[in-house]
């Protein structure tokens, strides 16, 4: 332990030096997110001294023990770079033509797959151009992890510098068994994301019909996947999240302004002033489930996710 802390603090004093030939809009960090296509809790309600304990998912031998991955960028100064990148479990490790043109079209998320559902460096490749490339238009710092398929220098040169049109991209690589510590992502926005993500799941489990669900919008497949990830790109995007991004490198270690910021619970299940227990969308009486961290109007589960928010948002 005191080797990786001693790692920790090393990178952290090197990246540090780095970080003061950026600006805070041009120091980034990214990182991968595993979902499972299933999302269950670990946990169970019995008396105590039961022996046999049962508990419920949908497809125990498929959809708990599969899994897709997201990848996000987030900047020091508190915001998020372009699209979620979405990596998807396939069989063949594609995707056919009919397959894609009957996704979801979310244009906040940007859809790959694999055959893990994590990314191997071809798409890491693949992420870059299409995520970071598209956003940035000068110099920058990306915080990386370890991982072997994304250490590789020759990956950013093939797709930075003045040789390709774009700007210098310089790779800071987080020493391995350091990212709890060090990685912006993992130490502070991976947990509300998550958070976020179970609210919605477990909502839809407990007070909706399966059987009533248009296939499509199941959680579980690839369409309502997609849409989940929009919302919850949708409601990360806020100017309500600004600080909370932020806080992510202090809490990493990589900044020393420490800001106050409002957690998901706060932000999108306060009510405050909001005395009306029902949905405010026009001409819905259902009750409320969520108050949109854009528009701050308190949703029922199906305008915020059947209605798909993201595109009625007025903000």
């Amino acid at each position: 332990m005191d080797k990786i802390m001693l790692n920790a603090f090393n990178f952290r004093k090197n990246v540090r030096e780095k970080m003061q030939n950026y600006p805070d809009y041009a120091i980034l960090n990214t990182d991968q997110c595993g979902f499972q296509y299933e999302l269950t809790t670990a946990r169970t309600l019995a008396s105590k001294g039961e022996k046999l304990i049962f508990a419920y998912a949908q497809s125990p031998k498929n959809l708990v023990t599969h899994s897709y991955t997201v990848q996000y960028v987030i900047s020091a100064e508190g915001s998020i770079i372009g699209n979620v990148y979405v990596c998807l479990q396939e069989q063949k490790g594609k995707m056919g033509p009919r397959v894609e043109s009957t996704l979801f079209p979310a244009p906040n998320v940007t859809v790959s797959s694999s055959k893990s559902g994590k990314l191997s460096s071809f798409l890491v490749s693949d992420f870059l151009n299409e995520i970071i490339a598209k956003e940035m238009k000068e110099n920058f710092l990306l915080i990386i992890d370890s991982w072997n398929g994304q250490v590789n220098p020759m990956i950013y040169k093939n797709i930075f510098g003045p040789e390709n049109n774009r700007p210098d991209c310089e790779i800071s690589i987080i020493p391995e068994k350091c990212t709890p510590y060090c990685q912006p992502l993992d130490t502070t926005f991976h947990r509300q994301l998550k958070y976020l993500a179970r609210r919605i799941i477990n909502y839809a489990d407990v007070f909706t019909d399966p059987s009533g669900i248009h296939p499509n919008d199941k959680l579980t497949i690839r369409n309502g996947i997609i849409k989940l990830q929009s919302l919850l790109h949708h409601q990360f995007s806020s100017p309500a999240f600004k600080n909370m991004i932020r806080y992510s490198f202090y809490s990493s270690g990589l900044i020393d302004d420490k800001v106050c910021f409002k957690n998901v619970e706060e932000v999108c299940f306060n009510f405050g002033d909001l005395d009306n227990a029902i949905c405010l969308a026009d001409g819905c009486n259902n009750p409320r489930f969520i108050k949109c961290s854009r528009c701050s109007q308190a949703l029922c589960y199906n305008c915020f996710y059947f209605e798909f928010h993201s595109v009625n948002c007025p903000s």
